[in-house]
């Protein structure tokens, strides 16, 4: 049987070690996010102490990532459609290790804010190349399953990084977790370039065919002979196809407006969750013990919640996946404003707010995927990616605002759902729009065989 692409050996085939790597691969690359982020939050109270720093100047450290983030999913990340996703992931890998380890050299607030600036710029970059990397790599059947299961290497990175954390600076001070994140990150870099090779989406439709054709064959021989053809696959493959087609739009549609809207209204909502829940939730009368319990429900909720979406997309769309969970991180958030006293509902009501906004926040990479074409994906991500972190950096702001403003806990919460209801609104239409897109392209006999 011959078959003209990647794309299409990939997907008559069954999930195989080739996908396996690629996807603990990207967890790891994932778990760095988790790590760069609670690295910097666990070392700014030592940090501050023994620099006798100001509330704003912590503040900045703080946020200073955030903004390189931004900038690298906007500005960097786009990259991958020109040079490539593992060029572009082994260089922003790189960065994020340099950054993290110049960090632990510091001697001034200012460097150690330009060391996370660098940092930032490559963790926010890494985060939309990734799922770009297990996406293509994917048989298009199991792209949002294998998606949402990167998404548990934040949480992942967060809880190691946190227990690692508090250890080394007990016994080694500040510095030493940011050469720990360091050295783990670079150790990622060293897995990734012996063991990732291009995706074959970016070599059957980058403009150097020829220049990749070596790369090309080494992965076609591997694929052929590691996984061969199995004419059952081809039957189930068929029957699940249309879930993990692409509509093949492009980033001047009004779907990548639609996207990045919802990107902006789930950052916010998640992190406004994320960084305020415990304090929100001792304004409402709960203690200290019983908040910072909360926030540890919220995180294992995350981690399940990934996982949940993987299992979801091998039985309903993407789409219907996601739109699911965000009901149910709706119904939470407006819960958690009518709850008073009742701590172990206010458990239960964080493990499920959890479990859906970081199940949602993993799947809008997939969502992008499945709405663009593979020679501007790159960009699609990126940009909804840096769009995200526009929402993040605002929303906590917002939320300490309110705060000073004398707005109760309850009012806050109800407030929360709101950007929830706009991205479940943007995530309908995006939905709406590609289901209308895919019949467009089965008439003009565009699919493959």
């Amino acid at each position: 049987m011959l078959f003209v692409s990647l794309r299409e050996e990939i997907d008559i085939r069954p999930v195989g070690r080739l996908q396996v790597v690629v996807l603990v691969l990207c967890i790891l690359c994932s778990a760095v996010e988790g790590i760069d982020i609670i690295a910097m939050s666990i070392a700014a109270v030592p940090l501050s102490s023994e620099w006798q720093l100001s509330g704003a100047t912590t503040g900045l450290l703080l946020s200073t990532g955030s903004v390189g983030m931004l900038l690298g999913a906007v500005l960097v990340a786009p990259s991958a459609d020109r040079y490539g996703r593992r060029n572009l992931q082994l260089f922003c890998i790189a960065l994020a290790g340099l950054g993290m380890v110049l960090s632990g050299v510091t001697s001034s607030s200012e460097f150690l804010m330009a060391t996370r600036f660098l940092t930032g710029i490559g963790v926010g970059a890494v985060i939309p190349i990734q799922a770009l990397i297990v996406g293509e790599f994917f048989p298009l059947h199991r792209r949002a399953t294998a998606i949402g299961l990167c998404v548990v290497g934040t949480p992942a990175g967060s809880a190691i990084g946190g227990a690692a954390g508090e250890y080394l600076i007990t016994h080694l001070g500040w510095r030493s977790i940011f050469f720990a994140g360091g050295a783990a990150t670079l150790m990622v870099l060293i897995a990734l370039f012996l063991l990732l090779p291009e995706t074959p989406d970016f070599l059957d439709s980058s403009r150097k065919r020829r220049q990749h054709q070596p790369s090309r064959e080494r992965l076609e021989r591997f694929v052929r002979t590691t996984e061969p053809f199995d004419p059952s696959t081809m039957l189930r493959v068929s029957s699940n196809r249309e879930h993990g087609r692409s509509a093949d739009l492009s980033l001047k549609s009004i779907a990548m407006v639609i996207l990045a809207i919802a990107f902006v209204m789930i950052n916010g909502a998640y992190y406004m969750a994320n960084l305020w829940l415990p304090q929100l939730l001792v304004l409402s009368g709960i203690g200290d013990g019983e908040s910072v319990r909360a926030i540890t429900f919220f995180s294992i909720g995350g981690a399940v919640g990934a996982l949940l979406f993987s299992a979801l997309t091998t039985r309903y769309s993407a789409f219907a996946s996601c739109l699911g969970l965000l009901a149910g991180g709706i119904a939470a958030f407006i819960a958690l404003s009518m709850v008073t006293a009742s701590v172990a509902t206010i458990y239960a009501l964080s493990f499920v707010l959890g479990m859906c906004m970081l199940a949602v926040l993993g799947s809008l990479s997939v969502l992008a995927l499945l709405l663009f074409r593979t020679e501007v994906r790159a960009s699609a991500v990126g940009i909804g990616g840096g769009a995200g972190r526009i929402g993040a950096i605002l929303s906590p702001l917002g939320v300490g605002l309110l705060v000073d403003a004398g707005w109760s806990s309850y009012s806050i919460f109800r407030l929360a759902s709101v950007p929830a209801i706009v991205a479940f609104i943007c995530i309908f239409a995006a939905g709406v729009l590609r289901s209308r897109k895919m019949p467009e392209r089965r008439t003009k006999g565009s699919e493959p065989a």
